[in-house]
């Protein structure tokens, strides 16, 4: 235009080009991709992608949003946590002994038989698996592995949910043995992983239902029963 000014939004056009390029490289740096894993829903980090996808988002409510997130996670945990002894004091309907636990005592996919568990599984399934490990001993802690599953399933890289589904099928090989099942170690490895990563949420909601109804079996293996110590402190 006469004078040299600029054309009108020609320097909105470049400023949208910055925001645009520098989205692209956090999409790089953290591995965020719009496929694939991604589409589980499982991934937090997705909503700061979409986020940083639209460049005329606010840094600052963005960052604001990620804080309330992760402030409400960690307050459904503790409801989780109030509501815990409840759940675990009912007994079962039917008597179980030690030896029925040797198998898993519901399959991979039956998960919609108990919609409360699955609800956790499918929403916070950080709750519901640090609850099945620290009550059965293998954390000290619920807030570590629930805080350890919470932000490894942040990130959309292929490769940080691979070392999940690592970590859940080894912690599942350490289940099986406090039960003291017969299908243990050799291609349970292998079977347990791949379901981890494919099936997080179902294979978490099995585990919570056979740990649960341990729980309310008073079975020997389970360390921490209903009224356990806090959820920070040793039993």
């Amino acid at each position: 235009r006469p004078g040299g000014v600029p054309a009108s939004g020609g320097g909105f056009e470049q400023i949208n080009e910055v925001l645009a390029s520098g989205a692209s490289s956090l999409r790089h740096a953290f591995g965020w991709h719009s496929s694939g894993l991604a589409a589980r829903g499982s991934s937090h980090i997705a909503l700061l992608q979409r986020a940083a996808e639209d460049v005329e988002a606010d840094p600052l409510a963005v960052i604001v949003f990620f804080i309330i997130y992760v402030l409400l996670v960690f307050l459904a945990a503790k409801y989780y946590l109030g509501k815990r002894d409840a759940a675990y004091s009912i007994p079962l309907e039917v008597e179980a002994k030690p030896e029925d636990f040797q198998a898993f005592r519901a399959g991979v996919f039956e998960c919609h038989q108990r919609p409360d568990i699955c609800l956790w599984s499918l929403c916070c399934p950080w709750v519901r698996w640090g609850d099945n490990l620290w009550t059965m001993g293998l954390f000290k802690s619920f807030w570590l592995p629930m805080t350890l599953y919470f932000v490894l399933v942040s990130f959309e890289a292929v490769g940080v949910l691979i070392f999940l589904a690592l970590i859940c099928a080894l912690y599942r090989q350490e289940l099986r043995k406090k039960f003291g099942m017969a299908r243990k170690g050799g291609i349970t490895y292998l079977e347990d992983f791949c379901l981890y990563f494919w099936c997080s949420c179902c294979m978490v909601a099995q585990e919570a239902r056979h740990v649960e109804e341990a729980v309310r079996a008073d079975h020997p293996a389970v360390v921490r029963k209903a009224g356990a110590a806090g959820a920070g402190a040793e039993p």
